[in-house]
């Protein structure tokens, strides 16, 4: 029993009677298991809306910086010349390099 000692003195068992105090409530009062969970809802509230904070600025944050380089490319894009976008290929998704290429197929051009 007297290794417990220091136990019991955590777990807050009262040394003269050995019994462990009402956790939850002690009549009127509210015990420290429900001030405990009151602080972790409070908590977890906090955190809740920080989180959604957070995401929502992080997503207007980054919206505005994709909307930002759309503006730029596009500009840059309006600015060269019809040459160059007729000239410049991009591979096999390249409108203007397929429209010359299916004019030219002997498939498309039907003869009567």
């Amino acid at each position: 029993m007297a290794a417990l000692a220091p136990a019991r003195g955590l777990v807050g068992v009262s040394r003269s009677t050995g019994v462990i105090p009402p956790i939850i409530s002690s009549g009127k009062t509210p015990g420290p298991l429900a001030w405990i969970a009151a602080a972790f809802a409070v908590t977890v509230g906090v955190q809740a809306i920080a989180t959604r904070a957070f995401v929502t600025m992080t997503g207007r944050v980054g919206q505005a910086v994709v909307l930002e380089l759309r503006r730029r490319v596009f500009g840059h894009m309006q600015a060269l010349s019809v040459a160059f976008h007729e000239s410049y290929t991009l591979g096999p998704g390249d409108l203007p390099g397929r429209h010359r290429t299916s004019r030219r197929s002997p498939r498309c051009s039907r003869r009567g």
